[in-house]
Parts: C-alpha cells; structure tokens; sequence
C-alpha cells in the first residue's frame, strides 16, 4: 500500500519549505543604529534605545531619555550601569543557587523522614 499524500483529518500534506540562506557577509543585525562601546573593558552592543537596566527583582527595563542625554550623560551612565547591573546579576545568580541548594536540601530531609 503506497503512502498517501493527505493526513489522518483529510487535509493535502504540503512539503516542508527551507529558508533561504543568508547572503554572504549579511550579519543579523544590519549594523543600523546598533554601536559597539566597550564598558570597563567589556564590549557592549546597544541599540539607539539605549541600555538594558536590570532591577533587583530581575526584571528589565530601559532609561526613558536615553536619546535626550548628552554624550557625557551617557557616558557616566554606562559606567554606573554597568557596575550596578553587574551586581544585582550577581546577586540573583547567588538567589538562585542558593534557592537550588534549599530545595536540594528539602529533599534530602524528605528522603531521610521516608527512610525512618
């Protein structure tokens, strides 16, 4: 018995379609309005929207007037942000691990009160 062309519900089974390869030398990001600034010796990339903050809870946010702020503005902030945002990271990177090792010993209390 030949396989059929049309699925269990009926419908044509159409094949499967491969994206074109990307041009040779196209990046991703056509490099328009991205630049590459280097931050206490660490290249970052930014957008004209300006950098990413990173608030104590983990979330993310944006500085509002970012392309209203003098080259010199911006600088300074860079430097703070990065500093700041490299700590807070830090910080809910420990959280986690320590938020792990919590459970990881939740768990063997668990197993020892199973074992008794």
């Amino acid at each position: 018995m030949e396989p059929s062309s049309e699925s269990m519900f009926g419908y044509k089974e159409q094949p499967t379609l491969a994206l074109e390869a990307p041009e040779e030398g196209v990046q991703a990001d056509k490099g328009e309005d991205v630049q590459t600034i280097v931050v206490d010796g660490n290249p970052v990339k930014m957008d004209k929207l300006g950098p990413l903050v990173i608030n104590t809870d983990g979330s993310i946010a944006r500085i509002n007037n970012w392309h209203e702020m003098t080259e010199h503005e911006q600088t300074n902030t860079l430097r703070v942000l990065g500093r700041r945002n490299k700590l807070r990271l830090a910080k809910l990177q420990e959280g986690i691990q320590e938020g792990a090792s919590a459970v990881g010993d939740a768990n063997c209390v668990a197993d020892s009160t199973k074992a008794h």
